[in-house]
């Protein structure tokens, strides 16, 4: 059964390098709604200056029809090409594929991971996954840089690999890109305060689960066990707050119901600090409980105080 009629990638505008369109094929193989679900994506040249993009489609009968095909990045503007897919245990789609996106001139380029936890139908803001971007026309191995990136993922993390000429040759490099749990900022300064916002996902199988988020200043390591689940955050007074303060005005959304999709928000809300907290770490994980058991933690997220 054809999956979509789409412009062939052959070619990447301002590039030395080869390139095809690449589809990437995988099931949804969880317990969650869409089990059985099949994902296809792919690169096409959409002509015209206008591409090339990413694109997404489902099958739920099979593979007898296909989905709309959507796009997959959340940019309009640049190439996004050489994609690669990975439906997770919890059912969330993660793609992966290079983005030019972070230079007008679309020429340099870095690596991404998009995600959909509402089964294909749309995307959450994507996550930068390289921490530098590279220019194959500035070095002799830029007329090749591989037909293929990759990734996989499994019910905590995503773990990507592409080739990157960051060092003026091809080298092979991969990356942990934590969307079950992360923050939109990486500190909070005492001087001033301010908000850090949380995205939970821990995607569709546990849609409408409970959560709680639990916070500690004295590391990730041993943890909390629940059963056979261990909570990557430890037992200490910060984590006290973090309980029984939960969805206060400082603590909004650190416990509650995941939506359709396995997803919640939350966020740490502070004022100006003491200068003595200036240097303090603190690390987030959260848990899903279902019934009386936790089914499911993510990995720690990581916020500091600074000036």
């Amino acid at each position: 059964m054809k999956i979509a009629t789409s412009g062939f990638l052959s070619k990447i505008p301002r590039a030395p390098f080869r390139t095809n369109s690449f589809p990437s094929l995988d099931v949804d193989t969880s317990d969650g709604p869409f089990h059985g679900r099949i994902y296809c994506c792919w690169a096409i040249d959409q002509g015209a200056g206008n591409g090339p993009d990413v694109l997404l489609s489902s099958s739920s009968d099979g593979g007898a029809s296909w989905s709309t095909p959507v796009v997959a990045s959340d940019v309009a503007t640049n190439a996004q090409f050489s994609p690669w897919l990975d439906v997770d245990a919890n059912g969330n789609v993660n793609l992966g594929f290079y983005d030019r996106r972070d230079d007008p001139a679309d020429v340099t380029i870095r690596y991404y991971v998009s995600r959909s936890s509402d089964g294909g139908a749309t995307f959450q803001p994507n996550v930068m996954a390289s921490d530098d971007f590279f220019n194959p026309n500035s070095y002799a191995q830029g007329g090749f840089i591989g037909d293929y990136t990759g990734l996989a993922a499994s019910d905590r993390t995503v773990h990507d690999i592409w080739t990157d000429g960051r060092n003026g040759d091809n080298d092979v490099y991969t990356a942990r890109v934590h969307l079950d749990l992360h923050t939109d900022v990486s500190s909070i300064s005492a001087a001033t305060g301010g908000t850090a916002n949380f995205t939970l996902d821990p995607g569709p199988l546990h849609q409408f689960a409970d959560y709680r988020i639990l916070g500690s200043i004295s590391g990730t390591t041993l943890g909390i066990n629940f059963g056979p689940v261990n909570v990557p955050v430890n037992y200490d007074g910060f984590m006290l707050i973090t309980i029984f303060d939960a969805s206060s005005s400082a603590l909004p959304g650190f416990a509650g119901t995941l939506d359709t999709t396995g997803s919640a928000t939350a966020a740490v809300v502070s004022g100006p600090l003491p200068p003595t907290l200036v240097g303090l770490q603190m690390d987030f994980a959260a848990f899903v409980k279902a019934g009386n058991a936790v089914r499911w933690a993510s990995d720690p997220t990581h916020l500091e105080i600074v000036p």
